[in-house]
């Protein structure tokens, strides 16, 4: 299968906290969405706008460059709030009341559903009164190379779907904590989208993926797959659907359900080894050679691994700027390890002999 080229863009959210991970409205910080500026305020949330880019390296970049414009704003109030990736959060009552009025309303226009064919739903909940919070972490899919916008627009149904299975049912297997479960009582469920005028924005994701470039490199490449699967390769799209259906994955994304989404994900997974086998290396995340570096991120996040990887060591070590001012996905780490190169050769010797059959096992009962 040829990789086209895609138009990969973003507009996550994410909390600006104080003393104790308080929650602070954002709009103390930041300027109005309607101020042209990618970095604003939505609602208590603060929200990012980066330049897309057919490159995810290009587009980590912007993003950092963003992320250091809201740092930069945060800094001129004297304040030491920081930024907080999760993907839903208390609030208290005081913050709402002194907030911009703007940000007592839950102002997004309605998402559409691809399992009701296309119709737009409404969410109806008292902002004003409703004490918690929630971050999306929608993909933006557009025109360039071989995808203008109408055929975003004419395939919109099947593609949501396809994207589903290929990148809503896989997130779940890394964004299963409480956070992601609690926010799609009202946000992210199965099939939401909209259609803005340059494409496609996918709205099921929360925010997990800013809290590491590597989790974007994935989430980004996962979609870019699923766009290219669907515009070449019709058989293996309708092979897809009748591996996984409209039910388990409706199920496993809106219930947060890491086992069923494993079931989900090992049925289609030979097919898309075998799918992108002979693509070029660095465009699609999820190939035979990247697996057992797929499965210690799943592992990881269960607790279940000998040692931290890089990417767990800085989450834990470095804040949101210095993780995202350098970049590397799967692809990248998983022939660096292999080389023993950069500053992995530690994590080579144990990774080396890390069992990944016996872990899943362990973790979803089956590999």
């Amino acid at each position: 299968m040829r990789t086209y080229r895609v138009t990969l863009g973003c507009d996550p959210e994410f909390f600006i906290t104080g003393t104790n991970d308080k929650v602070l409205a954002a709009d103390k910080f930041l300027p109005h969405k309607s101020s042209g500026f990618p970095i604003y305020f939505d609602g208590i949330q603060a929200e990012i706008n980066p330049s897309p880019s057919t490159c995810r390296d290009s587009l980590r970049h912007n993003i950092w460059y963003c992320l250091c414009g809201v740092r930069n704003k945060i800094s001129e109030t004297g304040n030491d709030a920081r930024m907080t990736v999760k993907a839903s959060a208390p609030i208290e009552q005081e913050v709402i009341d002194k907030a911009h009025e703007d940000a007592k309303v839950f102002g997004c226009a309605p998402s559409r559903d691809c399992y009701k064919n296309g119709t737009a739903g409404s969410v109806t909940i008292d902002a004003s009164k409703h004490l918690k919070r929630y971050c999306g972490g929608h993909i933006h899919l557009g025109r360039g190379g071989r995808f203008p916008v109408f055929w975003f627009h004419n395939n919109q149904i099947e593609l949501v779907r396809l994207l589903d299975i290929l990148v809503g049912n896989t997130c779940v297997l890394i964004d299963h904590g409480e956070e992601g479960r609690i926010r799609r009582e009202h946000y992210g469920r199965a099939g939401e989208y909209r259609l803005p005028k340059h494409g496609l924005e996918y709205r099921v994701l929360s925010n997990f993926w800013l809290q590491h470039p590597i989790f974007m490199y994935l989430v980004m490449g996962l979609a870019r797959g699923a766009v290219n699967i669907f515009y070449q390769d019709e058989f293996t799209v309708q092979r897809i659907f009748e591996l996984v259906t409209e039910r388990d994955v409706c199920e496993a994304i809106n219930e947060n359900r890491p086992d069923l989404a494993w079931f989900n994900y090992k049925k289609i997974e030979p097919l898309l080894f075998n799918t992108f086998t002979h693509c070029e290396y660095y465009a699609f995340p999820l190939r035979q050679a990247n697996r057992k570096v797929w499965y210690y991120m799943i592992a990881e996040t269960f607790g279940a691994v000998p040692e931290p990887s890089l990417w767990g060591r800085q989450i834990k070590e470095q804040n949101l700027l210095q993780r995202w001012a350098r970049g590397f996905g799967l692809e990248s780490y998983r022939r660096n390890l292999n080389r023993s190169t950069y500053s992995l050769i530690s994590e080579y010797k144990w990774f080396r002999k890390w069992n990944w059959q016996s872990t899943m096992k362990k973790i979803f009962g089956l590999v």
